[in-house]
């Protein structure tokens, strides 16, 4: 939803009412730290990644998980996730889905503390959180998306499928020397597999599976082929997709339907790799996808018992239909050019989306002499970068990386509110919002090999970001909302080599998250009410981290270890008014933790990992407008989460065949503040969630089986709890997919 106009439906049903009586009321990044460090030659750095890449590729032909002996991108440059001195994760996609995640939801639950904070408007929309940076109600997101070096526009769904993508990283923010704005929780991104030059290859699949409670079988298709245009020169690489998920939420209200929450999803990419000679390359993409939901998986409780309220899996009081389409396409240019002494590397992108989605107000409309209430709202946004980076290859005493970065981003946004009274659809209200918005920033990081195990780098970005607002409300004056902002983000690191296998490393980084236009908050007769901000500014956070990452290549395992401390200042809250609220700028907040991950392989063919955060988020000072008070846990992140994994690769009856086991462990949350008055708080339980997955490569086939969530666990991922006062106490749950058992059979040449 637009930052600009997201609204809790409280605030919009009363803004329907006040029209329906007199008496009715109505989102490049600091891993950029690291970015020019390396602590050997470039030569020595290649082959080191070149070893990697085949250590990588032998274990995962022997159906075995390795961790932090893949290179990464995280600091621009290819390098072992051990050499980066910075928390991140990355997450095979061929593991994912030999495991049936299909959801972003799914991806997230891979990484302990990292968790997305539904929206409740439609299922993977939201703003993901890394290391509990949220205040409960964000206008923007702290987190940044990427699409290989492509950023995605904020404010619309990202769930991406994971068709032909190499990996999922996670970098832990702040990052905003690399990435820049929105960056200061982390970034997201979404590696895609390569054209290939050499070889003609293809892949196709079909998967079927069966969620408990579900209304029928989901099902998938997926087909990839990379041809080789020719050799060493040209290739192109197509991959499409289409997914068909049974609803397993069944509604009972006006609207009597099984399987509410069914979805359908459909996409591709096409990659076009032109290397004209051994110091130039091209990469052309373009990518699209499209997402057709019913509604959405949200189950009604009664807050006062905890427990649905009617019956399992059930959406009571659904009045209306709430069908859902989004359309996204992105298309990008990256050109590489070896100029001896440095890379450079120029980026191009453009993308549009659109989004449309009724919203059920139904359950609050008797309250205000409704028959029936809804919203239609509709959003479409483009967005065009480009960035021109410039990278040291010469290794010595100083390594150093410069950037440019341009963005011109639009949202447009409308959205009616209609009310039913007497047999009647009235329109009540309408808003509608333009937010155009340009970036530029100028970035660079330098490293100075001090020894040859010491390395310290510092880093700078210089942005501006001109934005206007032009927002309309029926019955008031457009309001036309012109600001700028001129924020700077640093990075400071200290590197240190104790062995040829471990590091120890101190980081310190900034980041900030842009400010954004309020709507304008009303009273009950629909007045504005005197002294609400036009606007509301940057917040910002610095992170002071320390860690050590290790391998130990003789006990074939790995280990890592991360203390953090987030210092986050003018938070962006939402204050909510008589009937519209907006945001503005209060408060500070703390939070810090402990994150560590081991792998290791006691046996041939076995093994396993574990990963584990802790935090300790609370506010500082009192937020009236949150609810909150000084020393109140951060709502929507557990203190504690672990997954613990296990896979053994093995022969059956002379062909590899793996088993794996999957352990993930969510503690409890507040889905608010504790002595919040308007959005109640709601203690979300612990839960644990089981998978298991196992497969045998049967010639050019490979099938595999997987079964989530093996003790159909009720896991409760949010709570939306604004209606819980108003509307018979009833409490809005999204809840984790039942138990899913499936089979998903590939054929690769």
């Amino acid at each position: 939803m637009n930052e600009f106009k997201r609204t809790p439906k409280m605030g919009r049903l009363k803004m329907i009412s006040r029209h329906a009586a007199p008496w009715l009321a109505m989102s490049l990044v600091s891993a950029a730290i690291n970015v020019a460090y390396a602590q050997s030659s470039e030569q020595v750095a290649a082959e080191a990644a070149k070893a990697a890449d085949k250590t990588a590729s032998e274990a995962k032909s022997q159906g075995v998980v390795t961790l932090n002996t893949v290179t990464v991108s995280a600091t621009r440059r290819r390098e072992l996730i051990r050499e980066v001195p910075l928390s991140m994760a990355s997450v095979d996609a061929e593991r994912l889905q030999a495991e049936g995640a299909k959801t972003l939801n799914d991806y997230l639950a891979a990484v302990p503390g990292v968790v997305l904070q539904n929206a409740n408007v439609c299922d993977s929309c939201g703003n993901i959180i890394i290391r509990g940076l949220t205040a409960g109600i964000d206008s923007n997101s702290p987190v940044s998306v990427y699409l290989d070096d492509t950023p995605i526009a904020p404010g619309v769904n990202f769930d991406f499928s994971l068709l032909d993508l190499a990996r999922f990283e996670i970098l832990r923010g702040p990052q905003g020397t690399l990435y820049g704005a929105s960056a200061m929780g982390g970034v997201i991104k979404y590696i895609s597999n390569e054209a290939d030059t050499q070889e003609l290859s293809g892949k196709v699949g079909l998967g079927l599976s069966q969620t408990q409670h579900g209304d029928g079988t989901n099902s998938q298709a997926t087909a990839v082929i990379n041809v080789p245009l020719s050799k060493d020169f040209a290739a192109l690489r197509v991959a499409a997709f289409g997914t068909k998920d049974a609803g397993w939420v069944n509604a009972s209200g006006r609207v009597n339907k099984v399987g509410v929450n069914s979805k359908e999803s459909q996409g591709g990419r096409v990659s076009l790799l032109v290397t004209p000679t051994p110091k130039l390359s091209i990469k052309l993409t373009a990518l699209t996808q499209t997402i057709n939901a019913d509604g959405n998986s949200r189950v009604v409780y009664k807050f006062a018992t905890r427990a649905p309220m009617a019956g399992d899996l059930d959406y009571t009081v659904l009045s209306i239909g709430e069908p859902r389409h989004d359309q996204r396409d992105v298309y990008s240019a990256a050109v590489d050019y070896d100029l001896g002494f440095a890379k450079l590397t120029a980026i191009s992108s453009s993308q549009k989306s659109s989004d449309t989605l009724t919203t059920d107000f139904g359950s609050l409309a008797g309250a205000y002499g409704l028959d029936s209430a809804k919203s239609d709202s509709i959003e479409s946004g483009s967005k065009s970068s480009q960035e021109f980076r410039l990278v040291s290859q010469t290794a010595g005493t100083f390594e150093w990386l410069a950037g440019l970065y341009f963005d011109k981003n639009e949202q447009n946004s409308r959205e009616v509110l209609t009310g039913g009274m007497g047999g009647k659809d009235i329109p009540f209200g309408e808003t509608s919002g333009i937010r155009e918005r340009k970036e530029s920033a100028l970035y660079g990081n330098l490293t100075w090999n001090a020894t040859s195990a010491l390395a310290l780098t510092g880093g700078l970005r210089l942005s501006k970001t001109d934005q206007t607002d032009t927002v309309k409300q029926a019955g008031a004056a457009t309001k036309i909302i012109t600001f700028n902002e001129q924020p700077t983000t640093y990075l400071l690191t200290a590197k240190y080599r104790l062995t040829s296998d471990s590091n120890v490393y101190a980081r310190a980084a900034s980041g900030y998250r842009p400010g954004g236009a309020n709507s304008g908050a009303l009273d009950v007769k629909g007045v504005p009410v005197p002294g609400t901000p036009d606007s509301y500014n940057t917040d910002s956070v610095w992170t002071y981290e320390a860690g050590w990452k290790a391998s130990f290549p003789q006990a074939k395992a790995t280990a890592e270890v991360a203390v953090f401390d987030t210092e986050w200042k003018d938070l962006q809250q939402f204050v909510q008014g008589p009937v519209q609220g907006y945001t503005t700028n209060l408060g500070k907040a703390r939070i810090r933790g402990i994150e560590a991950s081991v792998s290791l392989r006691p046996l041939n063919g076995l093994s396993l990992g574990a990963a584990l955060s802790l935090m300790d988020p609370q506010l500082l000072t009192d937020s009236p407008g949150l609810g909150g008070k000084a020393g109140d846990r951060l709502p929507n992140s557990p203190k504690t989460a672990f997954t613990i994994t296990s896979r053994y690769a093995f022969e059956l009856a002379g062909n590899s065949a793996f088993a794996g086991l999957s352990v993930a462990y969510q503690g409890d949350r507040n889905s608010s503040f504790p002595t919040s008055t308007k959005s109640p708080n709601y203690v979300l339980p612990a839960y644990t969630r089981l998978d298991l997955s196992g497969g045998v490569k049967l010639g050019r086939f490979d099938l595999g089986l997987y079964v989530r969530n093996l003790t159909d666990k009720r896991g409760l991922m949010g709570a939306h709890t604004g209606e819980s006062l108003q509307a018979a106490g009833r409490t809005y749950m999204q809840v984790i997919t039942p138990r899913t058992v499936g089979l998903n059979l590939n054929s690769s040449f």
